[in-house]
This record gives C-alpha cells, sequence and structure tokens, in this order.
C-alpha cells in the first residue's frame, strides 16, 4: 500500500476538520497514527479520534496516491472495543441503527416509546436524536413491511421476462417509509417492465454494522442478501443511495471468505444504482408543455457523498429532473456539501453532526429553493431534522408524481 506523503490534499476537504480545526480529524493525521502506534498503545482517545469521522469518502477521493482512509479507519473501529458498543448507551444506539424492525415497532407506537426513553437521556446524546429521526411527524410508519404488503408475487412469472429485475427496497423504503418502493415500483411499470421481484430472505444492507466496526456482522448479512438474490443472473435495483454504495463493497468486505466471495462478485456486478438505471429507461414525456419559470417548483437535489465520492454519480438525478417540466433545479453556491448524518457518526457525535448540517442549511437558505430531493435514507432523515417533512422527499416520490403513468 502507498503511504501517505503528508501532502495535505485531503485537508481542505474534510466536515469534520473544517468544525473542529483538529489535526487529528484529517486523514493525514489518522494514518500517521494508524502508522506509527502499536495496537498496544490504542487508548481511549485513539477511539475517540477514529470515530470522530463521516467515512463521507472526500479524503480518498482527493488524495493523490489514492490511499483508502476510510477503510483503514473502520479497520481500526474494529479493533476498539469502546466504539464498538461495549457501553451500554452504545450497545442500545447500536441495536437501534442496525435492527430495522426495533426501529419500525418505536415509530409504529407514535412516538410514545421514544419520547418516554428520550426523556431520559442527555439533550446532546446520539441516542435521542435517532428516536427523533424515527418519530411520526418525520416518517410515516408502516405497520407492515412493504415486502410483507406486496399483492401480487414478484418472484414467479418473471424469472424468465428479458427485462426482469430485482429491488432490493433498503431498510426505510420496506419498514418506515413504504411509498419509496411503491414509487419506485410505478416507475419500473413506466418503463415498461414487469414488476420487479422482491426476496423477501433481504437483509439490512450492514452498512451500519460495517461503519461502527462490526465486521462479523456486516458479513453474515452481506452473505444473507447474496444467498437471498441468488438463483438466477437478472439485475438488482436498489432506490437507497448508501445500500447501493455499500452492497457494492461486498466483494472486498467478503475477499477472504473462498466459499462467499465469487457469489458477491457476482452480487456486485448485478447491482443498479437508482438515478442511473432510470435516467436510460424512463421515456421523454410525449408532450412537453412549456411551464412558465414562476410555476415551477424549485428543486435542490442533494448529493449523498457515498455517490458523489465512491461512484462519481453526479449527473444522472439530474437528468431525470430535467425530464420534469414542472420543476427547476436549484444548485449551491459552493457546490455540493455533506450533511453530517454519516450513519453511526450522527449517534456518537451529535454536536458536530448538527453543525455540518447547519452549514449545509444556511447555504440551502441562500438558494430560491422550496424543496429537497435526494435518493439517500440516512441524508433524508438528517434534512428532515432541519426543515419540515413536506419540504424533503426521496427521487422516486417527486419522478412518480410526475412521470410514472398509473398500474394497474
Amino acid at each position: 500500500m502507498k503511504g501517505c506523503v503528508k501532502c495535505g490534499a485531503c485537508v481542505p476537504v474534510c466536515p469534520v476538520f473544517r468544525h473542529t480545526g483538529r489535526e487529528s480529524h484529517t486523514a493525514r493525521g489518522r494514518n500517521h497514527l494508524l502508522d506509527t502506534l502499536s495496537p498496544g498503545e490504542r487508548t481511549r482517545a485513539f477511539s475517540e479520534i477514529f470515530s470522530t469521522c463521516l467515512l463521507c469518502g472526500a479524503c480518498r477521493d482527493a488524495c493523490p496516491r489514492g490511499i483508502d482512509t476510510p477503510s483503514r479507519i473502520v479497520s481500526a473501529r474494529a479493533e476498539c472495543l469502546t466504539f464498538s458498543g461495549r457501553t451500554f448507551l452504545q450497545l442500545v444506539a447500536r441495536q437501534a441503527i442496525t435492527t430495522p424492525r426495533l426501529l419500525t415497532g418505536i415509530a409504529a407506537a407514535g412516538g410514545v416509546i421514544s419520547r418516554l426513553v428520550a426523556a431520559r437521556l442527555p439533550e446532546d446524546s446520539g441516542l435521542r436524536l435517532r428516536l427523533a429521526s424515527i418519530d411520526p411527524d418525520l416518517v410515516e410508519p408502516a405497520k407492515r413491511s412493504y415486502q410483507e404488503t406486496l399483492h401480487r408475487e414478484r418472484t414467479s412469472g418473471t424469472s424468465q421476462h428479458p427485462d426482469g429485475i430485482h429491488y432490493f427496497t433498503g431498510c426505510l423504503a420496506n419498514f418506515l417509509q413504504p411509498e419509496i418502493a411503491r414509487a419506485t415500483d410505478q416507475l419500473v411499470a413506466c418503463c415498461g417492465m414487469a414488476p420487479a421481484s422482491v426476496p423477501g430472505e433481504q437483509d439490512c444492507c450492514g452498512m451500519a454494522a460495517y461503519s461502527s466496526g462490526s465486521l462479523e456482522e456486516a458479513k453474515k448479512l452481506a452473505r444473507r442478501n447474496i444467498a437471498a438474490f441468488s438463483g438466477d443472473s437478472r439485475p438488482i435495483l436498489t432506490s437507497c443511495a448508501s445500500c447501493f454504495s455499500h452492497l457494492s463493497t461486498y466483494p472486498e468486505l467478503l475477499a477472504g471468505d473462498e466459499e462467499w466471495h465469487a457469489a458477491a462478485e457476482n452480487f456486485a456486478a448485478r447491482l443498479r444504482e437508482f438515478s442511473t438505471f432510470f435516467a436510460n429507461r424512463i421515456p421523454e414525456p410525449a408532450a412537453r408543455k412549456k411551464i412558465p419559470a414562476s410555476e415551477q417548483k424549485r428543486i435542490f437535489y442533494h448529493d449523498p457523498c457515498h455517490l458523489r465520492f465512491n461512484h462519481r454519480i453526479l449527473a444522472a438525478p439530474r437528468t431525470l429532473l430535467a425530464m420534469v417540466t414542472q420543476v427547476k433545479v436549484v444548485e449551491l453556491e459552493g457546490g455540493p456539501q455533506c450533511c453530517g448524518q454519516g450513519g453511526f457518526f450522527h449517534l456518537i457525535h451529535p454536536g458536530i453532526s448538527r453543525t455540518i448540517r447547519d452549514n449545509l442549511l444556511d447555504s440551502f437558505s441562500k438558494t430560491t429553493a422550496q424543496e429537497v430531493v435526494t435518493t439517500c435514507s440516512g441524508c433524508l432523515l438528517q434534512w428532515r431534522h432541519g426543515l419540515s417533512r413536506e419540504r424533503v422527499e426521496h427521487l422516486a416520490l417527486l419522478l412518480a408524481r410526475f412521470l410514472a403513468r398509473d398500474t394497474p
């Protein structure tokens, strides 16, 4: 592996460093610690430094040597017991973020449980914020998962269809906001394709477990998902940017597993990201009625960091939005910014997470945008903490409203 030459290209792009100003919070600083401290010298302070990272990928994108600092940080977290959830609060927080059905139960209780638990937690508690993130005011919790409420069998009858696909729902669309899954279903129909198969055996993508350093748990979830979508070679579409990004890493995650590595590579090759999939398939509207600029809704598309840095997907969602004559896309003056959610990060460091989010909201307030759309579940919830629920929605919902034809 090429070593860090301390050029500093990673420093100005780091959202955390821009808030704290600490050298130890840069990729350069963390790589120095990893290269100089032996495992026996890695104290609680070391754990704190390596927990204070969003894993956004900005440093890796900026590094002229291509050093994969986020992966090194995850490996360090796996060695840090204090980060991995050995305290009671961390253990409960980790359960909340990695157990979708637990989130559904709390949300379905109408916020009663979350308010009772949150009342006993400090105001700056990450778990308190997590419970707030599934408040009914922010999401409309489903009594049953999307998979459980399907009215038609998706697996039989489509396996031989030349345009048949699978759908990986992700936890938000499956458990908390199933209208995202239904909108995606409408868009599939709009493309003239057969209804997507939705394997009931699929599980959480495992990003939360991976980010927290729980590598064995992440591998277990990866194997479950690979098995759930085995049996044919159909593409696997997902509507969540974070899920797509993490599912794509299964070959690296299972690199040392002789039994599963080849299957992981096959699985990753079949993945399709939401915006790039539909940008090439949704037909242009037959009649493009010209809408006066004064009547267009001004939309800001938030680029999830995982797509922006790990996959360089920026054009496709804007291509889709350009098809909608009823909206006008508005950009931030300084370009895309991180929202500060970072999966497990906003639980451990809620203060820094809020500051990064508020900086983004300040930039947003200087635009003329009326609404925010994105494709990342975590980003969507983070935005809803700063704006009303009505002003933030998944891209699938907007596209289905304006582009998708009604389906039976």
